[in-house]
């Protein structure tokens, strides 16, 4: 989320919608992420109301684009999921995000000044982006953008692996 530019205008490509309901999930509801690997190839259906809600509470994005970027099943309404297993799992011990700066825009959004933390290079500045949210009157939020500013050679992409 942090290594590569996004935004909602351009569909948040390349953001992976799988990784962000793995994360979001355990955000959404403050409990440990249920689909795990209990062996390597193992696939879940997770019911379609259940996916795109964690997706749509973090992210402006409609049903349509969800199943256009997904593997989705109408005959169960529900959307196929495979774990990260060893075979495409990220790296342990990436950087760790940490916000520096806020400031908010003329349109109410917030940006927020990211910088990874990667304590395995010994940097507190792996990387830098200018990540975007709007805020919600209930204290909730929404990813709205983000741009790298700046990376240290060769960091993007050494700790994540697309599926």
């Amino acid at each position: 989320m942090f290594i590569t530019d996004w935004s909602e205008d351009t569909g948040f490509q390349p953001l992976d919608f799988y990784d962000m309901y793995a994360i979001m999930y355990e955000m959404k509801y403050g409990t440990p992420f249920p689909y795990q690997v209990s062996f390597s190839g193992e696939e879940y259906e997770i019911p379609a109301q259940e996916f795109e809600n964690v997706l749509k509470t973090y992210l402006a994005v409609d049903t349509d684009m969800i199943r256009e970027r997904t593997i989705y099943h109408s005959n169960t309404d529900s959307y196929l999921y495979q774990p990260r297993d060893m075979g495409n799992a990220e790296q342990p011990y990436q950087p760790v995000p940490e916000v520096t700066a806020c400031e908010e825009l003329s349109d109410g959004t917030l940006k927020l000044t990211v910088e990874a933390v990667w304590i395995r290079q010994f940097t507190d500045r792996a990387a830098v982006s200018e990540l975007v949210v709007r805020t919600a009157g209930n204290g909730s939020f929404q990813y709205v953008s983000n741009h790298v500013t700046l990376t240290v050679d060769g960091v993007t992409g050494l700790w994540h692996t697309p599926r």
